[in-house]
């Protein structure tokens, strides 16, 4: 499995401050890198990088919906895999995606540790 696919979605819903709103998703392309499937029949989980592009419409009853276009930061999916013994086959069982700090948060909170780290030890020798 990996390269380039699309992502059909049934529905979501798109949470904005205390709002919530239940929205149209376009099919999303995503690429991956290659995995191989284990020959065992066990279930898998697999992490890989990736950045989220989503298009769509929010659901509403009126004429014209307004659209959105999103964009993730970077991140991790997590996509577990079931193995279907009946079939043969392997199914997505359930996916979450998680965004990395940004590399100049990172480094602030290194920062922010090798300041602290001789203090504490100074009060510790007191």
């Amino acid at each position: 499995m990996g390269g380039y696919t699309e992502v059909w979605w049934d529905f979501g819903s798109l949470n904005v401050g205390s709002n919530s709103y239940y929205i149209g998703v376009d099919p999303t392309p995503i690429y991956m890198k290659y995995y191989t499937f284990p020959a065992n029949g066990k279930d898998f989980t697999v992490r890989m990088p990736m950045i989220f592009e989503l298009g769509g419409e929010i659901i509403c009853y009126e004429e014209s919906c307004p659209t959105f276009d999103l964009a993730s930061k970077p991140g991790i999916l997590k996509l577990s895999f079931a193995y279907d013994s009946d079939g043969g086959v392997y199914w997505a069982k359930s996916g979450s995606f998680t965004t990395a700090p940004e590399p100049g948060t990172l480094a602030l909170m290194a920062i922010g540790t090798a300041t602290l780290t001789p203090r504490r030890l100074a009060r510790r020798r007191q």
